[in-house]
């Protein structure tokens, strides 16, 4: 970074590549009546990949705000005086099924992929504790396109191996998870662990970065693939991308949800195009592109700003307190 542009309330003070970004207060900043006020004269932000170091660096008070805090490290920052901050975000995780290959295109084995998971299970085991399993994509009333009529598929491996037996599937058909090297393994491995409960025969491939991402629509790539996105208060790029039969990420075909997605792209009014999108979310949950998981939630160690600072839904630590009226 050497020439920034911007008109927010901070403005760059210095700024070290793969270590820290410190920003210092822009007294110049116009909108602070409407879109809240700096916290400090300076704020720091250090890139510090450890969790424990993090968890650290709060306790010691060297640093006031640590993100993505694991939940091992839950008592110990409890037990030390810091606070944690669990922040459901607008955005959700899921296991994206490529429909593009047998029998993974018969809705009745994309449904026993969801009843296969004990969804509730792993995520009070491994995740933070508000945590809330999805029936689809859509994280909850903030995402348009979130269907409170939709009940999550539930655990029933007995549900789900009948429904692969009448889809002919049989038992020891070999099925690969994808990962990104980035996500979370232990996740990965209990969804499979599932997956195999009832008749699977599974594989986890952890792929880097550059290759996870790259391999979205790629036929060759493995059917199923664990994945996130947020924040959805948008969902348009994820459905237009992902979930349309010719997205550029797509390997995923649907008439009905084509039709609607059309409809909501050139819907103005935005009560109509939330009653369309929520129509989206339940045909995406009668013939599903993905196992649904769970909402995504920020644990946040804090010290000394909880009264103050509050998350944003995003997952971005923004600097600055709202006005009451916003």
């Amino acid at each position: 970074i050497t020439s920034p542009i911007g008109t927010g309330p901070f403005r760059l003070d210095s700024y070290s590549a793969g270590e820290d970004l410190t920003l210092q207060r822009n007294p110049d900043y116009a909108l602070s009546a409407v879109k809240g006020e700096a916290l400090a004269e300076e704020v720091t932000f250090r890139i510090v990949p450890e969790a424990s170091t993090r968890v650290a660096d709060v306790v010691t008070g060297t640093a006031n705000i640590a993100v993505s805090i694991p939940q091992d490290f839950r008592a110990e920052v409890e037990a030390q005086g810091a606070d944690l901050i669990d922040d459901p975000i607008v955005g959700s995780q899921w296991v994206r099924i490529a429909t593009d290959a047998a029998p993974f295109d018969d809705a009745r084995v994309r449904r026993a992929l969801n009843l296969a998971v004990d969804v509730e299970t792993i995520a009070t085991a491994l995740l933070a504790p508000e945590t809330t399993p999805l029936a689809t994509v859509f994280p909850d009333e903030r995402s348009p396109g979130f269907n409170a009529e939709l009940v999550p598929y539930g655990y029933d491996p007995e549900a789900a191996r009948a429904l692969l037996e009448e889809a002919g599937v049989a038992e020891g058909q070999e099925l690969t998870l994808e990962t990104s090297a980035a996500a979370r393994q232990d996740v990965a491995e209990a969804i499979a662990a599932n997956l195999a409960d009832v008749g699977f025969s599974m594989t986890i491939e952890a792929s880097d970065i550059a290759t996870f991402n790259a391999g979205w629509n790629d036929p060759e790539r493995p059917v199923l693939r664990l994945a996130t996105w947020s924040p959805l208060y948008e969902p348009h790029t994820l459905l237009d991308l992902v979930f349309k039969s010719d997205g550029f990420l797509s390997r995923y075909s649907s008439v009905d949800v084509d039709a609607l997605l059309a409809d909501a792209s050139v819907e103005a009014d935005p009560d109509v195009r939330r009653a369309i999108l929520e129509q989206v979310s339940a045909s995406m949950y009668d013939d599903p592109p993905v196992i649904a998981l769970w909402n995504l939630t920020a644990t946040f160690a804090v010290d000394d700003v909880d009264s103050v600072w509050t998350p944003s839904g995003d997952e971005q630590v923004v600097p600055t307190t709202l006005p009451d009226s916003i």
